[in-house]
C-alpha cells in the first residue's frame, strides 16, 4: 500500500498531543505509586478507577488522536478538514477532562465529572466529525481505512456508554455495572483494538521489516471486534445473557490470532538486527496472548482475575505498543519534515539514542512484572508504582528529546540562514 507523505500534516499536531499524553502517563504512574495498596484491594475502588482513567484518557487517548492526525491523512488518505483548528479545539478540552474525570471519580464530586464528561465528549465529538469527513474523502480504500473505520465507530459507541456509564453514578436510574463493562469492551477491545492492529498493519512490516500481514486478517480482524462489541451489547436488546460471553470470547479469539500473526512476522523479518521498538512489540503481543487467555477463561476460575488482566492489556499490550510506536513515529516525522530542509538529514536511528531506548524498556519490563506481583500481593503496590514511574519518565524524556531534536537542528537552519543574510 501507497503512503502519502505528502499529506503529512505539520508536526506541532501530533506532538502535541503525544507530549501531553506522556505527561499523564507519569501522573499515572504517580498515582498509583501515591495509592499504593489502596489502588490494588478492588477495581471499583475510587482511587482504582481515577488511576485507570488518568491512564487511559490522559495518555492513551490523547497518544492514539496524535497518531490519528497522520495515520488518517498518510495511510488512510483522507485529510482531516481544518486540522489546525481540530486540534487547538480538542487537544486542550481532552487535557481538562484528563484531570477532571480523574478528580471527579476520586473525589466523587459531581461537578468535576459532568466537566469531565462534557470536555471529552465536546473533544471526541469536534474529532470525529472531523475524522468521518476525512475517512469520506479518502482516495483509497485500503486495509487501514477499514481498521481505523472501525476505530471510530467503537470510539464513538465506547464515548456513548461512558456517557451512560457517568449518568449512572450521577443517580441515574440506569444499569451502571452493565454501562462499565460495555465501555470497557467497547474502549478497550473494539477502539484500542481496532486503532492497534491498523497502526500495525503499516508499521510492523515498514518499521520491523516483516513480511506484510495476511489480507484475510487486514480485511477482517476490526470487523470481528465490533462484532464482538456488538455481542456483548446484544443482551441490552432482548438476546441471552451468553451473548456477552460469547462476544468476550470472540475477542480473545481475534486478539489471540493477532498477537500469534505479529509474533510469527516478526520471526520471518527480513533484517536480523533488534531494536526497543521490536522488543516492545513483543512484549505487546506476548501480553495480549496471555490477555486473551485470561479473558476466553476468566470465569473458570475461581480467582477475580481482574487485576492482572487490567494489568496486561493496558501497561503490557497499550503501553508497550505506544512506546515501540513512539519510537520510530517521532524520528520517522522528524526525517520527513528534515528532509526538505536540510541537505543531509540524520538517519531515523540517531534521533533518539538506542541505548536511552534499552535503558526504558528494561524499566518497562520490570515495571510489567512489579505491577503483576501487586496485582496479586498489594502490599506491593507503592513499590510497583515508582517502578512504573521510572519507566514514563524515561520513555517522556526520551520521546521529547526525539521532539526537540527537530527543533534544535531547524533552529540551526534558520541561525544559519540569518548569517548567510
Amino acid at each position: 500500500m501507497r503512503l502519502a507523505y505528502e499529506r503529512s500534516p505539520s508536526i506541532s499536531l501530533p506532538y502535541r498531543f503525544f507530549a501531553s499524553g506522556l505527561l499523564f502517563a507519569i501522573l499515572a504512574a504517580a498515582a498509583v505509586a501515591g495509592f499504593g495498596e489502596r489502588l490494588w484491594v478492588s477495581r471499583w475502588s475510587a482511587g482504582t478507577v481515577a488511576a485507570l482513567h488518568l491512564y487511559a484518557v490522559g495518555f492513551m487517548l490523547q497518544t492514539m488522536i496524535g497518531a490519528l492526525f497522520q495515520v488518517l491523512p498518510v495511510a488512510a488518505g483522507g485529510e482531516l478538514p481544518m486540522a489546525p483548528w481540530v486540534a487547538r479545539l480538542a487537544h486542550p478540552l481532552l487535557i481538562v477532562a484528563a484531570i477532571a474525570l480523574p478528580a471527579g471519580m476520586w473525589r466523587q464530586d459531581h461537578a468535576l465529572l459532568i466537566l469531565g464528561t462534557a470536555t471529552v465528549t465536546g473533544a471526541l465529538a469536534v474529532f470525529l466529525i472531523a475524522a468521518a469527513i476525512a475517512l469520506r474523502r479518502a482516495h483509497t480504500g485500503g486495509p487501514s481505512s477499514i481498521a481505523v473505520g472501525c476505530a471510530l465507530l467503537s470510539l464513538a459507541v465506547g464515548l456513548a456508554l461512558g456517557v451512560w456509564a457517568v449518568a449512572g453514578l450521577l443517580g441515574a436510574s440506569l444499569d451502571f455495572i452493565t454501562a462499565v463493562i460495555l465501555h470497557a469492551g467497547w474502549m478497550l477491545g473494539a477502539w484500542a483494538g481496532s486503532l492497534l492492529a491498523g497502526v500495525a498493519f503499516i508499521a510492523v512490516p515498514m518499521f520491523q521489516a516483516t513480511p506484510e500481514f495476511p489480507r484475510a486478517l487486514v480485511r477482517w480482524l476490526a470487523p470481528v471486534f465490533v462484532a464482538a462489541g456488538l455481542c456483548m451489547a446484544a443482551p441490552l436488546a432482548g438476546a441471552p445473557a451468553a451473548a456477552l460471553r460469547l462476544g468476550l470470547w470472540i475477542f480473545a479469539a481475534a486478539i489471540l490470532l493477532f498477537a500469534a500473526t505479529v509474533l510469527e512476522l516478526q520471526r520471518r523479518r527480513r533484517r536480523a538486527r533488534t531494536d526497543a521498538t521490536l522488543w516492545h512489540w513483543r512484549v505487546a503481543m506476548v501480553c495480549a496472548a496471555v490477555f486473551a487467555l485470561g479473558l476466553a477463561f476468566s470465569g473458570a476460575t475461581v480467582r477475580d482475575l481482574s487485576m492482572p488482566l487490567g494489568v496486561l492489556a493496558l501497561h503490557g499490550v497499550f503501553g508497550s505498543a505506544i512506546a515501540g510506536m513512539l519510537y520510530k513515529i517521532v524520528p520517522f516525522l522528524n526525517w520527513i519534515y528534515l528532509q526538505a530542509r536540510i541537505a543531509n538529514a540524520p538517519k531515523i536511528d540517531r534521533m533518539i539514542p538506542a541505548r536511552a531506548q534499552a535503558v526504558q524498556f528494561a524499566l518497562h519490563l520490570l515495571a510489567l512484572a512489579a505491577l503483576l506481583a501487586a496485582s496479586l500481593r498489594p502490599a506491593l503496590g507503592s513499590l510497583a508504582g515508582g517502578v512504573m514511574l521510572a519507566a514514563y519518565a524515561a520513555l517522556a524524556w526520551n520521546v521529547t528529546r526525539g521532539m526537540w531534536k527537530c527543533r534544535e537542528l531547524t533552529a540551526g537552519i534558520r541561525a544559519s540562514a540569518g548569517r548567510r543574510v
